[in-house]
């Protein structure tokens, strides 16, 4: 088989199939181990492809059936347009397949269902097709991309894809194989929850120092234009030039990293474009300049795209990464916090509040209260409750409080025209509008909400927030997620998060709005909180 395959495309097309030491030690430890699932998460121009089109022409010239499924109706058609190229420039395969005497008479529009000559057959599949994905039953299953699947199968309540096609296999029994590969998007998404199930296999290659290491991007160094790019032994520190990686990757091993995996059946792997022939160290260093520009430009997922189609790693699953901030909750914070101000979303039955302390600089944020008062705002007594609660903050006094206006307008101006510092506060979204602008003839202030959710945003995902003890998960998601990265129709895209309130999310805007208007002898005090 492997001497019969040719690529259809790249550089290589229609040679004879040269396959690099990781495919070909990843090809004989799935035949030597005969686990029934094998995961792939790899980054994008590997070969990846090529792997899943030579497993299905293999399954199906054994006499056995391989349903091949993808994300899309796009990315079949392009899988179909592999296997006819792969098909063609390779005749002893092809003459496995019978041209069919029916039908539009090409190929490339008949490999919904291909029979060859020795009883196998392979079949194409879209992911969010029932229909497709429960056809037939198959010894050999191949998913490609999976971590673009839709979630569930559409018009139907069979659930999970992924699930509808592994009953294809159930009755092959422990003859059936599952083929699962991916680039990598989310963090536990599809591929990177069957990697982690597994037992975690990553390429490592002998050092002069007689260790093992593998390549990684933190050791990649010579970033700038015109240096050399030069990537170290994570052992010993030795630096190799790109002809020394070339020949260590001649000699590379596939290393598990897990003993005991989560799941038995699943053997998995991982690799990235520095674990590949077909890119240079040059190469992958200019992709990475390419995404800082693009990040510099606005496009705020460029560096993410480059860790998943580039090194093959998963991105997080949202704006801020929820369980890693609340596994951080308590951390202490040493420096010194110089303004406190206070956030309030005014709502119908209640008033959210939020209270953050400012390092100088205000290059980091503590979060040192949040909480709500129930009560109707247009009652004094919520109000009442809530300047008691902020009188009482512990450390430096609040210095201002920002307002929502937006609701009850002229309740809210009404509330702080009583107390010194409490600013009425309308948002307005769109860019340009500066987080604060002085207070108009109105006497209403302005919110630049873009601006300043970029700065609240930037913070949490720096790790630059500290945030007490007794937050809870969902409090932590409100107050520090206001949208998520999500995959839809195939593509990454960030959305609002659905299904839940932003209140304190908004109050927090509404103190970083504030801190603005501290007056001057507030920002002067500076406090060294040393708990929270």
């Amino acid at each position: 088989m492997r001497r019969h395959l040719r690529p259809a495309d790249g550089p290589d097309a229609g040679k004879p199939l040269r396959l690099e030491r990781w495919q070909s030690l990843l090809l004989d430890a799935i035949d030597r181990e005969g686990k029934p699932i094998v995961a792939c998460r790899m980054a994008s121009q590997v070969g990846k492809s090529m792997l899943a089109v030579g497993v299905g022409l293999r399954a199906a010239l054994d006499g056995r059936g391989c349903l091949m499924a993808s994300a899309t109706d796009v990315s079949i058609r392009d899988l179909a347009r592999r296997l006819q190229a792969a098909v063609d420039s390779s005749p002893d395969i092809g003459r496995a397949f019978p041209q069919p005497t029916s039908g539009p008479g090409s190929r490339g529009l008949s490999w919904k269902n291909r029979t060859t000559d020795t009883g196998g057959w392979l079949g194409l599949a879209a992911a969010g097709s029932a229909s497709q994905l429960a056809s037939r039953t198959a010894a050999v299953a191949v998913a490609d991309e999976i971590a673009r699947w839709p979630a569930r199968v559409k018009f139907s309540t069979e659930g999970s894809p992924l699930a509808l096609l592994r009953a294809r296999l159930f009755d092959w029994g422990d003859e059936g194989r599952l083929l699962a590969l991916s680039s990598p998007v989310l963090r536990f998404d599809a591929i990177d929850t069957l990697f982690r199930d597994g037992d975690r296999r990553r390429l490592e290659y002998p050092c002069e120092c007689g260790n093992w290491t593998p390549f990684l991007w933190e050791h990649v160094h010579g970033r700038e234009r015109g240096e050399t790019a030069e990537i170290a032994c994570a052992k010993c520190g030795t630096f190799h030039d790109e002809r020394s990686r070339r020949r260590m990757l001649r000699r590379a091993r596939w290393t598990p990293q897990r003993a005991d995996p989560t799941d038995e059946d699943v053997i998995s792997f991982t690799l990235g474009r520095l674990d590949s022939g077909r890119s240079s160290l040059d190469q992958v260093v200019r992709e990475w300049r390419r995404a800082r520009r693009n990040v510099e430009r606005g496009e705020r997922d460029a560096l993410k795209t480059f860790r998943n189609v580039v090194l093959g790693l998963p991105g997080e699953s949202g704006a801020a990464d929820v369980d890693k901030l609340f596994e951080g909750r308590g951390r202490r914070f040493a420096g010194a916090v110089e303004q406190v101000t206070a956030g309030v979303d005014v709502q119908a039955d209640r008033l959210v509040f939020a209270v953050l302390g400012f390092s100088a600089g205000n290059a980091q944020a503590v979060v040192t209260d949040v909480g709500e008062v129930l009560g109707d705002p247009h009652d004094d007594e919520p109000w009442a409750v809530l300047d008691s609660r902020l009188r009482q903050h512990r450390g430096l006094p609040v210095s201002t409080v920002s307002v929502d206006a937006g609701y009850l307008t002229s309740v809210v101006k009404r509330q702080c025209s009583r107390r010194r510092w409490w600013i009425p506060t309308v948002g307005r979204a769109g860019e340009g509008k500066p987080i604060a602008k002085r207070i108009g003839s109105s006497g209403l202030a302005v919110l630049g909400k873009d601006d300043a959710s970029a700065w609240w945003s930037a913070r949490v995902r720096a790790g630059d927030v500290y945030l007490p003890a007794n937050l809870s998960r969902p409090e932590i998601g409100e107050l520090c997620a206001a949208e998520a990265l999500t995959v839809d129709g195939g593509k990454l895209t960030w959305k609002p998060i659905e299904g839940r309130a932003n209140h304190r999310w908004d109050a927090a805007l509404l103190a970083v709005h504030g801190r603005h208007f501290a007056p001057r002898t507030a920002a002067r005090r500076p406090f060294r909180l040393m708990k929270v």
